[in-house]
């Protein structure tokens, strides 16, 4: 029986990726926090996605669910969206102190 590829999760941990870069790096923007607040809504998805996304990905890599050539790539995005992760709960923990 032949195993379905996971490559396809390959492309949610760039998509989380360039959202943390573009929402982070919009933090910084003097324009009133316009953009930061539409870009927002990712932050769901860097809470409650990036942790798991990344266990996941490297327990399908020690499994053999990635091809060859995704096989390389995943370590690197999986540790760079843990990191989102991380750092969007640690943006979370600070707005709520901010209260």
């Amino acid at each position: 029986m032949k195993k379905k590829s996971w490559d396809w999760l390959l492309i949610l941990h760039i998509l989380l990726i360039l959202w943390a870069l573009l929402f982070f790096s919009s933090l910084d923007l003097a324009d009133g926090g316009r953009l930061a607040g539409s870009l927002a809504w990712g932050n769901l998805a860097g809470l409650f996605l990036s942790i798991p996304l990344a266990v996941v990905s490297l327990i399908g890599r020690a499994k053999g669910r990635f091809s060859q050539k995704a096989c390389v790539a995943v370590i690197p995005l999986s540790v760079l969206t843990f990191l989102v992760g991380a750092a969007t709960w640690a943006f979370f923990l600070m707005v709520l102190r901010m209260l």
